[in-house]
């Protein structure tokens, strides 16, 4: 993967030389040629492979679990039946 500054060197040139489309690195021209003469699933699959290579590997986050009330609030169930038992809510 290019950072942001390797993109920037590759691309101002290109712009100021009046480029509309510029693609820096190699594995990127690769996907975008292959992403026109491929079949869309194919390529979409191939970029994939491309991109997982190219990134590390990481433990997925998850969101801290909330409590038993939630966001909105206390919700009892009666009998399959949800009613909230806020004093601020319509019925």
């Amino acid at each position: 993967m290019l950072t942001p500054e390797q993109v920037a060197e590759k691309a101002y040139p290109a712009i100021l030389k009046g480029q509309r489309v510029i693609i820096p690195g190699v594995s990127n021209q690769l996907a975008a040629f292959l992403g026109k003469v491929l079949p869309f699933p194919w390529s979409i699959r191939l970029m994939e492979f491309i991109y997982n290579l190219a990134m590390e590997p990481m433990a997925p986050e998850y969101p801290p679990a909330t409590t038993s009330e939630g966001i909105l609030g206390p919700i009892i169930d009666n009998g399959g039946k949800t009613t909230d038992t806020r004093e601020d809510s319509e019925p």
